[in-house]
Order: C-alpha cells, then sequence, then structure tokens
C-alpha cells in the first residue's frame, strides 16, 4: 500500500541519516582547503615539480602547519562538525540556508518525521535525539480568566495561610494562658494552705495561752517555802516572780507562756511573734546549782530547787 512505501521511504532516509551523521559536514571545503595552502608552499618554495606531488599527497593526510606543537591538530586546522550537529541547530525549510541539496532534503524529512510524530524514535538513540532537538516547544497561552484565577488562588492560599497562622498564635497564647492560670491558682492555693495552716497553729498557742492564764497561781507572798526566782529569755526578756516550793514545776512554764505572750503582743508583726513562739520548745536549765527543769509534774523543790536563784530558757529541737 502506499502508506507502507512512504513509512519504508522515511526508515531509509532515517537510517542514511544515522549513517551520515558520524560523516564531517565540511569535508570538500576542508579537501580544497588542504590543497591551496600545499600548493602555495610549493610555489613560495620555488619547487614547482614538488606541486603535483603536494596535491596529491593532501588529498589523503590531514593538513600541517610547520612550527606547530608536535604532531598534533593544529590550530589553523577547522573543527570537525558532524551532519548530526549541523541537522540539531538548522531547522530551516529554506534550501539557501543549507550547504547542499542533500543537507536541506534530509533535513525537510527529517521535520515530517517529527511532524507525524516521530515513530520509533525511543528504540533508536540517534532519531530520539534529533526527534528532541527539533520538537517545537509549546507556547503557554494565559489568558485574562486564567490570569484572575490564579491570582485568586493566590489571595486564597494567602488567606488561608494567614488563617493557620492566626489559629496557631491562638492556640500558643491560650495554652500560655492557661498555664499561666495553673501557676496563679496552685500560688493562690499554696498560700491559702500555708494562711490556714498559720491560723491552726496560731488557734493553738492561743488555746495554750489560756490554759496557762487559767492554771496559773497568785504570785504568793515572801515567806518560808518561797523562793524568788530570775528567769532568762533568748529574746532577752528577763522575768522574776516569786513561786512556792511545793508548787510544780508546770508553774514556771505557765508564767513564761503568758508573759512572753504579752510581749508578742507588743512586737511590730504580733502573728509572726507569735508564730515564732508557738514553734519552739523549750526547757528551763540553772547553772547553779547544775539543775534541768523537765519534769513538769514535779514540785519545785524535788526538782532541785530550794533557794532564790536564776533559770535559763533554753530552746529544744522538735522531734522529727
Amino acid at each position: 500500500s502506499m502508506q507502507t512505501k512512504a513509512v519504508l521511504f522515511v526508515v531509509c532516509l532515517l537510517c542514511l541519516i544515522v549513517w551520515s551523521s558520524q560523516l564531517p559536514s565540511q569535508l570538500p571545503s576542508r579537501v580544497a582547503g588542504t590543497a591551496h595552502c600545499c600548493l602555495r608552499s610549493a610555489v613560495v618554495r620555488g619547487d614547482s615539480a614538488d606541486v603535483g606531488y603536494s596535491l596529491r599527497k593532501s588529498q589523503h593526510s590531514p593538513l600541517r602547519i610547520r612550527g606547530g606543537a608536535g604532531d598534533g591538530e593544529s590550530e589553523g586546522e577547522p573543527k570537525k562538525v558532524s551532519l548530526l550537529d549541523e541537522l540539531k541547530t538548522n531547522l530551516s525549510w529554506n534550501p539557501a540556508d543549507h550547504p547542499s541539496g542533500v543537507h536541506w532534503a534530509l533535513c525537510v524529512v527529517l521535520n515530517l518525521y517529527v511532524a507525524f510524530g516521530a515513530p520509533l524514535a525511543s528504540y533508536i538513540p540517534v532519531l530520539k535525539d534529533l526527534a528532541l532537538s527539533r520538537k517545537p516547544k509549546k507556547e503557554i497561552r494565559v489568558t485574562k480568566a486564567d490570569l484572575e484565577r490564579i491570582q485568586r488562588e493566590a489571595l486564597r492560599k494567602e488567606q488561608d495561610e494567614e488563617f493557620e497562622k492566626s489559629l496557631l498564635e491562638d492556640k500558643v497564647k491560650a495554652k500560655a494562658e492557661k498555664k499561666q492560670q495553673e501557676l496563679e491558682e496552685a500560688a493562690d492555693k499554696a498560700a491559702q494552705e500555708e494562711a490556714d495552716a498559720k491560723s491552726s497553729v496560731l488557734d493553738g498557742y492561743r488555746a495554750r495561752v489560756e490554759e496557762a492564764k487559767s492554771k496559773l497561781t497568785p504570785e504568793p507572798d515572801a515567806g518560808p517555802g518561797v523562793v524568788v526566782l530570775r528567769l532568762r529569755c533568748p529574746d532577752g526578756l528577763q522575768l522574776t516572780r516569786r513561786f512556792r516550793t511545793d508548787g510544780e514545776v508546770a508553774g514556771i512554764y505557765h508564767y513564761l507562756d503568758v508573759e512572753r505572750c504579752s510581749k508578742a503582743e507588743t512586737a511590730a508583726d504580733p502573728d509572726e511573734a507569735k508564730m515564732a513562739l508557738a514553734n519552739e520548745e523549750y526547757s528551763l536549765v540553772s547553772t547553779r546549782p547544775k539543775l534541768s527543769l523537765d519534769d513538769k509534774t514535779a514540785t519545785i523543790a524535788s526538782a532541785g530547787v530550794t533557794t532564790s536563784c536564776a533559770l535559763m530558757v533554753k530552746p529544744v529541737a522538735r522531734e522529727g
């Protein structure tokens, strides 16, 4: 059929292109240039007999310029350009733009081959390279509606990013506020617990002082069985009072608690002063004679105090 013949013709031409792509496209011009140079050298030397030999030799050997670097390719020799490279760069349909009719015909066939979709090009690397180099680039035309759509999408994307950023900032802010609120609540709770504990301690101390007042007996008059005791406290308070020797040692402690509480009432911060007294445990000791009045149920005389003396208030560390 006609289609089969056309395909076979195109395939033959393509095979010709592949074969001829390895040949230099400027071979005739190079030969002519080489012959001209050889002829000119012979004429300059005056050796007319060597002109024919030089022409014959130039057809089979490349031109070498005297004074060059060794046997390498000289700088005056034109660079080899294959037919394949020219077909990649020259896409013109005009015969005047091609060095020969064969070159133009190959270019036309190649253009038609690409226009028909370049069949079998994927199986032949050279044809695939030629097809890709001659494939026209598609121009992307953007209409006004497309431009407006792109602008709307960009604006919507920007708004979405700003919205997400705002949501993230709100979440971070809410998390920080929640954490700050939790810290404040914890601080308030701790302060309330501390205040409750302090109030409980003060209530217990006040109850202890009131009990001491109720159990404290009046100060006796001087006479037999009565001793004068001087009491020295760590805060510098000094007290003097008469006690009966047959009275309990607890009476001395009751007297100290009442008097020290009365002094705390006159402090700059009564509650703090009372808290210090409430958290303090103490005992009464004497250096002359050396005594320690720890048993509060014993009588003053049985504890060793039979004459007037001085007793010091000695703080005792709490157990546990």
